[in-house]
Protein backbone atom coordinates (compact mmCIF):
# COMPACT_ATOMS: atom_id res chain seq x y z
CA UNK A 1 0.00 0.00 0.00
CA UNK A 2 1.67 3.23 -1.19
CA UNK A 3 -0.39 5.79 0.69
CA UNK A 4 2.36 8.43 0.92
CA UNK A 5 3.29 8.15 -2.78
CA UNK A 6 -0.36 8.35 -3.81
CA UNK A 7 -0.81 11.50 -1.73
CA UNK A 8 2.26 13.11 -3.30
CA UNK A 9 1.14 12.10 -6.81
CA UNK A 10 -2.31 13.57 -6.16
CA UNK A 11 -0.76 16.83 -5.00
CA UNK A 12 1.57 16.81 -7.99
CA UNK A 13 -1.35 16.45 -10.42
CA UNK A 14 -3.21 19.25 -8.63
CA UNK A 15 -0.16 21.53 -8.90
CA UNK A 16 0.12 20.84 -12.64
CA UNK A 17 -3.58 21.60 -13.16
CA UNK A 18 -3.33 24.81 -11.13
CA UNK A 19 -0.18 25.86 -13.01
CA UNK A 20 -1.76 25.16 -16.41
CA UNK A 21 -4.90 27.17 -15.61
CA UNK A 22 -2.98 30.25 -14.55
CA UNK A 23 -0.46 29.93 -17.39
CA UNK A 24 -3.41 30.23 -19.79
CA UNK A 25 -4.81 33.15 -17.76
CA UNK A 26 -1.44 34.91 -17.91
CA UNK A 27 -1.31 34.52 -21.69
CA UNK A 28 -4.58 36.46 -21.90
CA UNK A 29 -3.55 39.01 -19.22
CA UNK A 30 0.16 39.56 -19.74
CA UNK A 31 0.28 42.52 -17.34
CA UNK A 32 -0.75 40.28 -14.38
CA UNK A 33 2.70 38.95 -13.52
CA UNK A 34 1.43 37.19 -10.40
CA UNK A 35 -0.32 34.64 -12.66
CA UNK A 36 2.98 33.83 -14.40
CA UNK A 37 4.97 33.39 -11.18
CA UNK A 38 2.22 31.29 -9.58
CA UNK A 39 2.24 29.07 -12.67
CA UNK A 40 6.04 28.73 -12.39
CA UNK A 41 5.69 27.95 -8.68
CA UNK A 42 3.10 25.21 -9.30
CA UNK A 43 5.14 23.55 -12.08
CA UNK A 44 8.33 23.75 -9.97
CA UNK A 45 6.58 22.12 -6.98
CA UNK A 46 5.16 19.38 -9.24
CA UNK A 47 8.67 18.73 -10.59
CA UNK A 48 10.09 18.68 -7.07
CA UNK A 49 7.41 16.19 -5.99
CA UNK A 50 8.31 13.90 -8.89
CA UNK A 51 11.99 14.13 -7.95
CA UNK A 52 11.16 13.41 -4.32
CA UNK A 53 9.24 10.31 -5.38
CA UNK A 54 12.36 9.14 -7.20
CA UNK A 55 14.45 9.79 -4.07
CA UNK A 56 11.98 7.83 -1.90
CA UNK A 57 12.34 4.74 -4.10
CA UNK A 58 16.06 4.90 -4.91
CA UNK A 59 17.79 1.52 -4.88
CA UNK A 60 21.42 2.69 -5.03
CA UNK A 61 23.65 5.45 -3.72
CA UNK A 62 24.24 6.83 -7.23
CA UNK A 63 20.50 6.99 -7.95
CA UNK A 64 19.84 8.65 -4.58
CA UNK A 65 22.57 11.30 -5.16
CA UNK A 66 21.28 11.99 -8.71
CA UNK A 67 17.82 12.80 -7.35
CA UNK A 68 19.31 14.98 -4.57
CA UNK A 69 21.17 17.06 -7.19
CA UNK A 70 17.95 17.51 -9.17
CA UNK A 71 16.05 18.45 -6.00
CA UNK A 72 18.49 21.29 -5.29
CA UNK A 73 18.11 22.63 -8.85
CA UNK A 74 14.34 22.54 -8.47
CA UNK A 75 14.53 24.21 -5.04
CA UNK A 76 16.15 27.26 -6.61
CA UNK A 77 13.20 27.72 -8.99
CA UNK A 78 10.70 27.16 -6.17
CA UNK A 79 12.21 29.79 -3.85
CA UNK A 80 12.62 32.42 -6.59
CA UNK A 81 9.13 31.88 -8.06
CA UNK A 82 7.47 31.94 -4.59
CA UNK A 83 9.27 35.18 -3.71
CA UNK A 84 8.51 36.86 -7.06
CA UNK A 85 4.84 35.90 -6.72
CA UNK A 86 4.68 37.64 -3.36
CA UNK A 87 6.60 40.64 -4.72
CA UNK A 88 4.16 41.24 -7.58
CA UNK A 89 0.96 40.20 -5.77
CA UNK A 90 1.71 42.16 -2.60
CA UNK A 91 3.54 45.00 -4.38
CA UNK A 92 5.94 44.97 -1.47
CA UNK A 93 9.12 43.30 -0.26
CA UNK A 94 12.70 44.51 -0.49
CA UNK A 95 14.43 43.40 -3.67
CA UNK A 96 17.87 43.30 -2.07
CA UNK A 97 16.68 40.62 0.38
CA UNK A 98 15.32 38.56 -2.51
CA UNK A 99 18.60 39.05 -4.40
CA UNK A 100 20.58 37.88 -1.36
CA UNK A 101 18.42 34.76 -0.95
CA UNK A 102 18.84 33.96 -4.66
CA UNK A 103 22.60 34.48 -4.52
CA UNK A 104 22.98 32.18 -1.51
CA UNK A 105 20.84 29.56 -3.25
CA UNK A 106 22.99 29.76 -6.37
CA UNK A 107 26.14 29.33 -4.29
CA UNK A 108 24.66 26.30 -2.52
CA UNK A 109 23.59 24.84 -5.89
CA UNK A 110 27.15 25.22 -7.19
CA UNK A 111 28.54 23.49 -4.10
CA UNK A 112 25.92 20.74 -4.45
CA UNK A 113 26.75 20.02 -8.09
CA UNK A 114 30.48 19.89 -7.28
CA UNK A 115 30.00 17.58 -4.27
CA UNK A 116 30.11 13.84 -5.05
CA UNK A 117 27.35 13.04 -2.54
CA UNK A 118 25.38 16.36 -2.79
CA UNK A 119 25.67 19.28 -0.41
CA UNK A 120 23.78 17.33 2.28
CA UNK A 121 26.32 14.54 2.77
CA UNK A 122 30.09 14.39 3.02
CA UNK A 123 29.78 10.65 2.38
CA UNK A 124 27.02 8.06 2.04
CA UNK A 125 27.74 4.59 3.36
CA UNK A 126 24.56 2.83 2.28
CA UNK A 127 20.89 3.19 1.39
CA UNK A 128 18.51 1.77 3.97
CA UNK A 129 14.73 1.45 3.90
CA UNK A 130 12.21 2.52 6.53
CA UNK A 131 8.46 2.04 6.60
CA UNK A 132 6.21 5.14 6.48
CA UNK A 133 2.43 4.54 6.41
CA UNK A 134 3.12 0.98 5.33
CA UNK A 135 5.36 2.06 2.43
CA UNK A 136 9.09 1.34 2.15
CA UNK A 137 11.05 4.60 1.80
CA UNK A 138 14.76 4.93 0.92
CA UNK A 139 16.94 6.82 3.40
CA UNK A 140 20.67 7.61 3.11
CA UNK A 141 22.99 6.41 5.84
CA UNK A 142 25.74 9.01 5.68
CA UNK A 143 27.69 11.86 7.27
CA UNK A 144 26.13 15.36 7.22
CA UNK A 145 28.07 17.93 5.16
CA UNK A 146 28.75 21.21 7.07
CA UNK A 147 28.53 23.16 3.78
CA UNK A 148 24.76 22.65 3.66
CA UNK A 149 24.54 25.60 6.07
CA UNK A 150 24.73 27.79 2.93
CA UNK A 151 21.47 26.31 1.57
CA UNK A 152 19.81 26.70 4.96
CA UNK A 153 20.95 30.33 5.17
CA UNK A 154 19.21 30.97 1.84
CA UNK A 155 16.00 29.56 3.36
CA UNK A 156 16.34 31.93 6.34
CA UNK A 157 16.84 34.97 4.08
CA UNK A 158 13.87 33.86 1.94
CA UNK A 159 11.72 33.67 5.10
CA UNK A 160 12.88 37.18 6.05
CA UNK A 161 11.79 38.42 2.61
CA UNK A 162 8.35 36.79 2.98
CA UNK A 163 7.94 38.28 6.45
CA UNK A 164 9.00 41.75 5.29
CA UNK A 165 6.52 41.68 2.38
CA UNK A 166 3.71 40.44 4.64
CA UNK A 167 4.35 43.09 7.29
CA UNK A 168 4.22 45.81 4.61
CA UNK A 169 0.81 44.55 3.45
CA UNK A 170 -0.39 44.41 7.06
CA UNK A 171 0.70 48.01 7.64
CA UNK A 172 -1.12 49.09 4.47
CA UNK A 173 -4.31 47.86 6.14
CA UNK A 174 -5.03 44.70 4.09
CA UNK A 175 -5.13 42.38 7.08
CA UNK A 176 -7.03 39.56 5.29
CA UNK A 177 -4.40 39.31 2.56
CA UNK A 178 -1.49 39.54 4.99
CA UNK A 179 -2.89 36.94 7.39
CA UNK A 180 -4.29 34.51 4.79
CA UNK A 181 -1.70 34.51 2.02
CA UNK A 182 1.37 35.94 3.77
CA UNK A 183 0.80 33.95 6.94
CA UNK A 184 0.16 30.72 5.00
CA UNK A 185 3.32 31.07 2.89
CA UNK A 186 5.45 31.83 5.97
CA UNK A 187 3.94 28.92 7.96
CA UNK A 188 4.52 26.24 5.30
CA UNK A 189 7.95 27.65 4.35
CA UNK A 190 8.97 27.60 8.00
CA UNK A 191 7.71 24.00 8.29
CA UNK A 192 9.80 22.87 5.31
CA UNK A 193 12.89 24.68 6.65
CA UNK A 194 12.55 23.12 10.13
CA UNK A 195 12.00 19.68 8.61
CA UNK A 196 15.10 20.04 6.42
CA UNK A 197 17.29 21.15 9.33
CA UNK A 198 16.13 18.41 11.70
CA UNK A 199 16.53 15.61 9.14
CA UNK A 200 19.73 16.75 7.41
CA UNK A 201 21.57 17.27 10.70
CA UNK A 202 20.14 13.93 11.96
CA UNK A 203 18.31 15.36 14.94
CA UNK A 204 15.52 13.02 13.87
CA UNK A 205 16.01 9.92 11.72
CA UNK A 206 13.11 9.98 9.27
CA UNK A 207 12.97 10.41 5.47
CA UNK A 208 13.32 14.01 4.22
CA UNK A 209 9.92 14.67 2.61
CA UNK A 210 9.14 18.40 2.14
CA UNK A 211 7.02 18.45 -1.03
CA UNK A 212 3.77 18.44 1.05
CA UNK A 213 4.89 21.73 2.60
CA UNK A 214 5.51 23.22 -0.85
CA UNK A 215 2.15 21.91 -2.03
CA UNK A 216 0.58 23.65 0.95
CA UNK A 217 2.06 26.94 -0.26
CA UNK A 218 0.68 26.30 -3.75
CA UNK A 219 -2.76 25.62 -2.24
CA UNK A 220 -2.64 28.86 -0.24
CA UNK A 221 -1.57 30.91 -3.27
CA UNK A 222 -4.06 29.11 -5.53
CA UNK A 223 -6.89 29.70 -3.08
CA UNK A 224 -6.09 33.42 -2.90
CA UNK A 225 -5.92 33.79 -6.69
CA UNK A 226 -9.10 31.76 -7.21
CA UNK A 227 -10.94 33.78 -4.56
CA UNK A 228 -9.79 36.95 -6.30
CA UNK A 229 -10.93 35.64 -9.70
CA UNK A 230 -14.36 34.66 -8.31
CA UNK A 231 -14.75 38.05 -6.64
CA UNK A 232 -13.69 39.77 -9.84
CA UNK A 233 -16.23 37.74 -11.78
CA UNK A 234 -19.00 38.77 -9.41
CA UNK A 235 -17.91 42.37 -9.58
CA UNK A 236 -17.67 42.15 -13.34
CA UNK A 237 -21.40 41.55 -13.59
CA UNK A 238 -22.12 44.60 -11.45
CA UNK A 239 -19.48 46.67 -13.23
CA UNK A 240 -20.95 45.83 -16.61
CA UNK A 241 -24.23 47.27 -15.39
CA UNK A 242 -22.46 50.37 -14.17
CA UNK A 243 -20.19 50.62 -17.21
CA UNK A 244 -22.80 52.24 -19.40
CA UNK A 245 -23.48 54.85 -16.74
CA UNK A 246 -19.77 55.35 -16.14
CA UNK A 247 -19.06 55.68 -19.84
CA UNK A 248 -21.83 58.22 -20.26
CA UNK A 249 -20.61 60.11 -17.22
CA UNK A 250 -17.01 60.12 -18.41
CA UNK A 251 -18.04 61.18 -21.90
CA UNK A 252 -20.01 64.19 -20.69
CA UNK A 253 -17.39 65.09 -18.10
CA UNK A 254 -14.61 64.55 -20.62
CA UNK A 255 -16.17 67.04 -23.07
CA UNK A 256 -16.16 69.69 -20.37
CA UNK A 257 -12.66 68.87 -19.15
CA UNK A 258 -10.95 68.42 -22.54
CA UNK A 259 -10.86 72.17 -23.14
CA UNK A 260 -8.76 72.56 -20.00
CA UNK A 261 -6.49 69.61 -20.86
CA UNK A 262 -7.91 67.67 -17.90
CA UNK A 263 -8.55 63.93 -17.99
CA UNK A 264 -11.02 62.16 -15.70
CA UNK A 265 -10.92 58.57 -14.52
CA UNK A 266 -12.44 56.02 -12.15
CA UNK A 267 -10.35 53.28 -10.53
CA UNK A 268 -12.27 50.31 -9.12
CA UNK A 269 -9.77 49.26 -6.42
CA UNK A 270 -10.77 45.64 -5.83
CA UNK A 271 -10.75 44.69 -9.53
CA UNK A 272 -7.76 46.93 -10.46
CA UNK A 273 -9.73 48.27 -13.41
CA UNK A 274 -9.92 51.85 -14.62
CA UNK A 275 -12.33 53.78 -16.79
CA UNK A 276 -10.54 56.75 -18.33
CA UNK A 277 -11.81 59.61 -20.47
CA UNK A 278 -10.42 60.30 -23.94
CA UNK A 279 -8.58 63.39 -22.65
CA UNK A 280 -6.88 61.31 -19.90
CA UNK A 281 -5.78 58.66 -22.40
CA UNK A 282 -4.35 61.34 -24.68
CA UNK A 283 -2.43 62.97 -21.81
CA UNK A 284 -0.95 59.62 -20.69
CA UNK A 285 -0.14 58.43 -24.22
CA UNK A 286 -2.86 55.75 -24.38
CA UNK A 287 -4.95 57.38 -27.12
CA UNK A 288 -5.36 54.03 -28.91
CA UNK A 289 -6.50 52.15 -25.79
CA UNK A 290 -10.16 51.56 -24.88
CA UNK A 291 -11.74 53.56 -22.05
CA UNK A 292 -11.47 50.48 -19.81
CA UNK A 293 -7.86 49.58 -19.03
CA UNK A 294 -5.82 47.92 -16.24
CA UNK A 295 -4.60 50.03 -13.34
CA UNK A 296 -1.08 48.71 -14.04
CA UNK A 297 -0.96 50.72 -17.28
CA UNK A 298 -1.36 53.88 -15.22
CA UNK A 299 1.44 52.82 -12.85
CA UNK A 300 3.71 51.94 -15.79
CA UNK A 301 3.58 55.55 -17.01
CA UNK A 302 4.66 57.15 -13.71
CA UNK A 303 8.28 58.30 -13.43
CA UNK A 304 10.30 55.75 -11.40
CA UNK A 305 11.25 58.43 -8.86
CA UNK A 306 7.56 59.27 -8.24
CA UNK A 307 5.91 55.85 -8.55
CA UNK A 308 6.28 54.78 -4.92
CA UNK A 309 4.94 58.10 -3.63
CA UNK A 310 1.90 58.09 -5.94
CA UNK A 311 1.07 54.48 -5.06
CA UNK A 312 1.33 55.35 -1.35
CA UNK A 313 -0.96 58.37 -1.83
CA UNK A 314 -3.60 56.19 -3.53
CA UNK A 315 -3.25 53.48 -0.88
CA UNK A 316 -3.60 55.96 1.97
CA UNK A 317 -6.63 57.61 0.34
CA UNK A 318 -8.26 54.21 -0.24
CA UNK A 319 -7.60 53.11 3.33
CA UNK A 320 -8.96 56.30 4.93
CA UNK A 321 -11.65 57.05 2.31
CA UNK A 322 -10.37 60.58 1.90
CA UNK A 323 -9.59 63.15 -0.77
CA UNK A 324 -6.04 63.66 -2.02
CA UNK A 325 -4.04 66.04 -4.19
CA UNK A 326 -0.61 65.30 -5.67
CA UNK A 327 1.77 66.17 -8.47
CA UNK A 328 4.03 63.73 -10.28
CA UNK A 329 5.81 63.09 -13.56
CA UNK A 330 4.92 60.59 -16.26
CA UNK A 331 7.23 59.18 -18.95
CA UNK A 332 5.61 58.59 -22.34
CA UNK A 333 6.64 55.83 -24.73
CA UNK A 334 8.91 58.22 -26.65
CA UNK A 335 10.71 59.32 -23.47
CA UNK A 336 8.87 62.65 -23.18
CA UNK A 337 8.27 63.73 -19.57
CA UNK A 338 5.05 65.45 -18.53
CA UNK A 339 4.04 66.98 -15.21
CA UNK A 340 0.62 65.91 -13.93
CA UNK A 341 -1.48 67.56 -11.22
CA UNK A 342 -4.00 65.05 -9.91
CA UNK A 343 -6.82 65.17 -7.40
CA UNK A 344 -9.20 62.43 -6.38
CA UNK A 345 -11.66 61.20 -3.81
CA UNK A 346 -12.40 57.65 -2.63
CA UNK A 347 -15.97 56.47 -2.24
CA UNK A 348 -17.49 53.20 -1.05
CA UNK A 349 -19.56 51.19 -3.54
CA UNK A 350 -22.11 48.42 -2.98
CA UNK A 351 -20.65 44.99 -2.26
CA UNK A 352 -17.84 46.15 0.04
CA UNK A 353 -16.06 47.86 -2.86
CA UNK A 354 -14.18 51.14 -3.19
CA UNK A 355 -13.43 53.40 -6.12
CA UNK A 356 -11.23 56.43 -6.69
CA UNK A 357 -12.82 59.19 -8.75
CA UNK A 358 -10.02 61.38 -10.07
CA UNK A 359 -9.05 64.17 -12.43
CA UNK A 360 -5.56 64.64 -13.88
CA UNK A 361 -4.36 67.84 -15.55
CA UNK A 362 -1.28 68.28 -17.73
CA UNK A 363 0.60 71.13 -16.03
CA UNK A 364 3.84 70.74 -17.97
CA UNK A 365 3.59 74.19 -19.57
CA UNK A 366 2.87 75.74 -16.17
CA UNK A 367 5.93 74.02 -14.70
CA UNK A 368 8.08 75.24 -17.58
CA UNK A 369 6.68 78.76 -17.14
CA UNK A 370 7.40 78.67 -13.39
CA UNK A 371 10.96 77.55 -14.08
CA UNK A 372 11.40 80.29 -16.69
CA UNK A 373 9.93 82.86 -14.28
CA UNK A 374 12.34 81.81 -11.51
CA UNK A 375 15.23 81.98 -13.97
CA UNK A 376 14.12 85.42 -15.21
CA UNK A 377 13.69 86.67 -11.64
CA UNK A 378 17.23 85.55 -10.80
CA UNK A 379 18.66 87.18 -13.90
CA UNK A 380 16.79 90.43 -13.24
CA UNK A 381 18.10 90.49 -9.67
CA UNK A 382 21.63 89.93 -11.01
CA UNK A 383 21.12 92.73 -13.53
CA UNK A 384 19.83 95.01 -10.78
CA UNK A 385 22.85 94.28 -8.60
CA UNK A 386 25.17 94.85 -11.58
CA UNK A 387 23.53 98.21 -12.28
CA UNK A 388 23.81 99.20 -8.62
CA UNK A 389 27.49 98.29 -8.67
CA UNK A 390 27.98 100.37 -11.84
CA UNK A 391 26.27 103.38 -10.28
CA UNK A 392 28.30 102.99 -7.11
CA UNK A 393 31.54 102.93 -9.13
CA UNK A 394 30.46 105.93 -11.17
CA UNK A 395 29.52 107.93 -8.08
CA UNK A 396 32.64 106.94 -6.13
CA UNK A 397 35.32 106.81 -8.81
CA UNK A 398 34.13 109.78 -10.89
CA UNK A 399 31.75 112.20 -9.22
CA UNK A 400 33.14 111.74 -5.73
CA UNK A 401 36.74 112.36 -6.90
CA UNK A 402 35.74 115.37 -8.98
CA UNK A 403 33.79 116.88 -6.08
CA UNK A 404 36.77 116.37 -3.78
CA UNK A 405 39.05 118.10 -6.28
CA UNK A 406 36.51 120.92 -6.67
CA UNK A 407 36.46 121.37 -2.89
CA UNK A 408 40.26 121.70 -2.81
CA UNK A 409 40.25 124.23 -5.62
CA UNK A 410 37.55 126.32 -3.88
CA UNK A 411 39.71 126.34 -0.73
CA UNK A 412 42.63 127.76 -2.75
CA UNK A 413 40.62 130.63 -4.27
CA UNK A 414 41.85 133.00 -1.56
CA UNK A 415 45.49 132.10 -2.13
CA UNK A 416 47.72 134.45 -4.06
CA UNK A 417 48.07 133.33 -7.65
CA UNK A 418 49.36 134.80 -10.89
CA UNK A 419 46.16 133.74 -12.64
CA UNK A 420 43.34 136.30 -12.42
CA UNK A 421 40.62 135.52 -9.87
CA UNK A 422 37.85 135.74 -12.46
CA UNK A 423 39.50 133.07 -14.66
CA UNK A 424 39.81 130.69 -11.72
CA UNK A 425 36.13 131.15 -10.85
CA UNK A 426 35.20 130.59 -14.50
CA UNK A 427 37.11 127.25 -14.52
CA UNK A 428 35.34 126.18 -11.33
CA UNK A 429 31.99 127.17 -12.81
CA UNK A 430 32.54 125.02 -15.91
CA UNK A 431 33.54 122.04 -13.77
CA UNK A 432 30.40 122.47 -11.67
CA UNK A 433 28.34 122.54 -14.89
CA UNK A 434 29.99 119.30 -16.09
CA UNK A 435 29.32 117.60 -12.77
CA UNK A 436 25.72 118.84 -12.88
CA UNK A 437 25.31 117.45 -16.41
CA UNK A 438 26.66 114.04 -15.32
CA UNK A 439 24.34 113.99 -12.28
CA UNK A 440 21.47 114.85 -14.60
CA UNK A 441 22.52 112.04 -16.96
CA UNK A 442 22.64 109.48 -14.16
CA UNK A 443 19.30 110.69 -12.78
CA UNK A 444 17.76 110.51 -16.23
CA UNK A 445 19.00 106.94 -16.59
CA UNK A 446 17.35 105.95 -13.31
CA UNK A 447 14.08 107.76 -14.01
CA UNK A 448 13.40 110.27 -16.80
CA UNK A 449 11.93 113.38 -15.13
CA UNK A 450 11.20 114.86 -18.55
CA UNK A 451 8.78 111.99 -19.20
CA UNK A 452 6.59 113.07 -16.30
CA UNK A 453 6.97 116.78 -16.93
CA UNK A 454 6.45 117.01 -20.71
CA UNK A 455 5.34 113.53 -21.88
CA UNK A 456 6.53 110.63 -24.03
CA UNK A 457 7.40 112.42 -27.29
CA UNK A 458 9.72 115.11 -25.77
CA UNK A 459 11.40 112.44 -23.60
CA UNK A 460 12.12 110.21 -26.62
CA UNK A 461 13.32 113.24 -28.66
CA UNK A 462 15.76 114.25 -25.88
CA UNK A 463 17.04 110.67 -25.50
CA UNK A 464 17.61 110.41 -29.26
CA UNK A 465 19.65 113.62 -29.03
CA UNK A 466 21.75 112.20 -26.18
CA UNK A 467 22.47 109.02 -28.16
CA UNK A 468 23.42 111.08 -31.21
CA UNK A 469 25.92 113.13 -29.15
CA UNK A 470 27.40 110.30 -27.13
CA UNK A 471 27.40 107.54 -29.77
CA UNK A 472 27.62 109.44 -33.07
CA UNK A 473 24.47 107.69 -34.29
CA UNK A 474 22.14 109.61 -36.60
CA UNK A 475 18.55 109.08 -35.43
CA UNK A 476 15.39 110.08 -37.28
CA UNK A 477 12.34 110.43 -35.01
CA UNK A 478 8.85 110.60 -36.51
CA UNK A 479 5.62 110.63 -34.57
CA UNK A 480 1.96 111.58 -34.37
CA UNK A 481 0.49 113.59 -31.45
CA UNK A 482 0.13 111.21 -28.51
CA UNK A 483 -0.52 111.44 -24.79
CA UNK A 484 -0.65 107.83 -23.55
CA UNK A 485 -1.22 106.90 -19.88
CA UNK A 486 1.86 107.10 -17.63
CA UNK A 487 2.27 103.31 -17.42
CA UNK A 488 2.29 102.90 -21.22
CA UNK A 489 4.51 105.97 -21.70
CA UNK A 490 7.15 104.64 -19.31
CA UNK A 491 7.02 101.22 -20.98
CA UNK A 492 7.53 102.61 -24.50
CA UNK A 493 10.28 104.96 -23.33
CA UNK A 494 12.23 102.09 -21.70
CA UNK A 495 11.82 99.95 -24.83
CA UNK A 496 13.15 102.85 -26.92
CA UNK A 497 16.11 103.26 -24.54
CA UNK A 498 17.02 99.57 -24.60
CA UNK A 499 16.56 99.24 -28.36
CA UNK A 500 18.62 102.32 -29.33
CA UNK A 501 21.40 101.31 -26.94
CA UNK A 502 21.46 97.88 -28.61
CA UNK A 503 21.63 99.55 -32.04
CA UNK A 504 24.56 101.68 -30.90
CA UNK A 505 26.40 98.79 -29.23
CA UNK A 506 25.84 95.85 -31.55
CA UNK A 507 24.41 96.73 -34.97
CA UNK A 508 27.31 98.64 -36.52
CA UNK A 509 24.73 100.91 -38.22
CA UNK A 510 25.35 104.66 -38.63
CA UNK A 511 21.66 105.56 -38.48
CA UNK A 512 18.36 104.47 -36.96
CA UNK A 513 14.70 105.41 -37.34
CA UNK A 514 12.23 105.71 -34.46
CA UNK A 515 8.56 105.94 -35.43
CA UNK A 516 5.62 106.42 -33.07
CA UNK A 517 2.21 105.90 -34.67
CA UNK A 518 -1.42 105.26 -33.73
CA UNK A 519 -3.07 102.42 -35.70
CA UNK A 520 -6.55 101.09 -34.88
CA UNK A 521 -6.50 102.30 -31.28
CA UNK A 522 -3.03 100.81 -30.78
CA UNK A 523 0.20 102.69 -30.22
CA UNK A 524 2.82 101.28 -32.57
CA UNK A 525 6.49 101.93 -31.77
CA UNK A 526 8.85 100.90 -34.60
CA UNK A 527 12.65 101.10 -34.42
CA UNK A 528 14.71 100.12 -37.45
CA UNK A 529 18.38 100.12 -38.38
CA UNK A 530 20.45 99.02 -41.36
CA UNK A 531 23.13 97.21 -39.34
CA UNK A 532 24.49 93.67 -39.50
CA UNK A 533 21.36 92.03 -38.06
CA UNK A 534 21.12 88.67 -36.26
CA UNK A 535 19.10 85.45 -36.01
CA UNK A 536 16.12 86.16 -33.68
CA UNK A 537 15.56 82.41 -33.11
CA UNK A 538 19.03 81.68 -31.79
CA UNK A 539 19.24 80.54 -28.17
CA UNK A 540 21.61 83.39 -27.27
CA UNK A 541 19.26 86.07 -28.62
CA UNK A 542 16.06 84.55 -27.17
CA UNK A 543 17.61 84.45 -23.70
CA UNK A 544 19.13 87.96 -23.96
CA UNK A 545 18.23 89.84 -20.79
CA UNK A 546 17.58 93.06 -22.74
CA UNK A 547 15.13 91.39 -25.11
CA UNK A 548 13.47 89.45 -22.28
CA UNK A 549 13.12 92.69 -20.29
CA UNK A 550 11.47 94.45 -23.26
CA UNK A 551 9.05 91.56 -23.78
CA UNK A 552 8.09 91.52 -20.10
CA UNK A 553 7.51 95.29 -20.09
CA UNK A 554 5.29 95.11 -23.20
CA UNK A 555 3.39 92.11 -21.84
CA UNK A 556 2.74 93.98 -18.58
CA UNK A 557 0.67 96.57 -20.55
CA UNK A 558 -1.04 93.80 -22.60
CA UNK A 559 1.01 94.54 -25.71
CA UNK A 560 3.03 92.50 -28.20
CA UNK A 561 6.66 92.72 -29.31
CA UNK A 562 7.88 91.58 -32.72
CA UNK A 563 11.55 91.41 -33.74
CA UNK A 564 12.42 90.95 -37.42
CA UNK A 565 16.05 90.52 -38.42
CA UNK A 566 18.40 88.54 -40.60
CA UNK A 567 22.20 88.47 -40.60
CA UNK A 568 23.36 91.27 -42.93
CA UNK A 569 19.88 92.74 -43.42
CA UNK A 570 19.35 95.06 -40.47
CA UNK A 571 16.75 94.85 -37.70
CA UNK A 572 13.16 95.98 -37.23
CA UNK A 573 11.56 96.02 -33.76
CA UNK A 574 7.84 96.68 -33.46
CA UNK A 575 5.95 97.11 -30.18
CA UNK A 576 2.14 97.36 -30.20
CA UNK A 577 0.23 98.46 -27.10
CA UNK A 578 -3.57 98.91 -26.92
CA UNK A 579 -4.69 102.28 -25.57
CA UNK A 580 -7.88 100.89 -23.99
Amino acid sequence: MNVLSNLIITGMIGAVIFGSIYAVLWLSQRSTWAYLFFSCSAFSVASFAAIELGTMHSESIDEFVKYRHLAHVCSLFIIVSFALFLKFYFRSGRLWILALATALRLVSLGVDLLSPHSINYSSIRAIRHVSVLGESISVADGTPNPLMIVAQLSLIVYLIFCTDATVSVWRRGDRRLAFGLGGGVILFSLGSAIMAVLVNWEFIRVPLIVSPFFMGIVVVMGYELTWRVIQSQKLSIELDKEKADSSSYLKSLGLAAAAGNVGTWVHEIESSRMFASKAWRQIFGYANESEELPYDLFLDRIHPADKGRVFAVHENAARNLEKYETEYRIVLADGQIRWISSTGVVEELPGDRRAIYGASADVTKLRIAETAARDLSGRLIDAQETERARLARELHDDLSQRLALLSIEIDTLTNNSSEPFENRVDVLSRRIQHISADVHRISHTLHPALLQQLGLIPAIREFCGEIEKSRGLEIKFTHVPLEPPDEIALCLFRVTQESLQNVAKHSGSLSAHVDLALIDDEICLTITDEGKGFDPDSHKVRDSLGLVSMRERIRAVRGTLLVESQPGSGTRLMAKVPLS
